[in-house]
């Protein structure tokens, strides 16, 4: 599950939508019960992940808090089952439609999206912080045509997938697209993330069907 989990994550990052996980937020020394109060105090509304350890004792505790009611409305707050594998969905959820995330994720990921848009249209879109770009190679010569080629791809397609045998420079030729976009028309629009965790190919594709390229 862990291995679907952070690309989730990133997928609803990446769309705007602010993600408190707990990995990423409670830390050596704090208090689970504060931290996990804490967090659901703070969200709008609360994704179940659904999976074999959903018995355990905090994920039975995270299950008591379901009904946490809004301060603002004094309404319980949202509860969206996910389910990344196969377990057995708890009684309390049973009765709540979730997204499956077991088959296409793309689809799964882009079907939860929408439902918390439509949910929340007046939510702010979350930007998260950039990462500064990985350093110019110094060994990144005699590219020029490759360079043009990504250029011209990237303003017709919504993704570009650069593929090839390990070694012979793709994340060279994307970062140093990258360097040159930043300083022309994309100044504020390049963010830098790395996939290489990442080892199922459906993952990343959260662009539009039928409007993405290879090279």
């Amino acid at each position: 599950m862990e291995g679907r989990l952070r690309p989730l994550a990133k997928g609803l990052v990446a769309n705007g939508i602010r993600v408190w996980l707990d990995e990423d937020e409670i830390h050596v020394g704090d208090s689970l019960v504060e931290a996990i109060d804490r967090g659901i105090s703070e969200s709008d509304a609360m994704l179940t992940i659904v999976s074999a350890n959903v018995g355990s004792k905090w994920s039975q505790y995270e299950l008591n808090a379901l009904v946490t009611r809004d301060p603002g409305t004094d309404q319980p707050k949202p509860v969206i089952p996910i389910l990344l594998e196969n377990a057995e969905i708890p009684p309390a959820l049973l009765a709540i439609k979730g997204v499956d995330f077991r088959k296409d994720f793309g689809e799964a990921l882009r079907e939860l999206i929408d439902g918390l848009r439509s949910r929340f249209p007046d939510a702010p879109p979350y930007n998260p912080p950039k990462r500064p770009l990985p350093r110019l190679s110094t060994q990144f010569v005699a590219r020029d045509r490759e360079i043009h080629e990504l250029e011209n791809l990237l303003a017709n397609h919504v993704a570009v997938l650069v593929m090839g045998v390990g070694g012979i420079g793709k994340t060279t030729l994307a970062v140093q697209w990258a360097h040159w976009a930043e300083r022309t028309d994309f100044a504020d629009d390049i963010v830098w993330t790395s996939c290489q965790s990442l080892t199922d190919a459906a993952f990343v594709a959260v662009g539009g069907k039928g409007d993405s390229q290879q090279i």
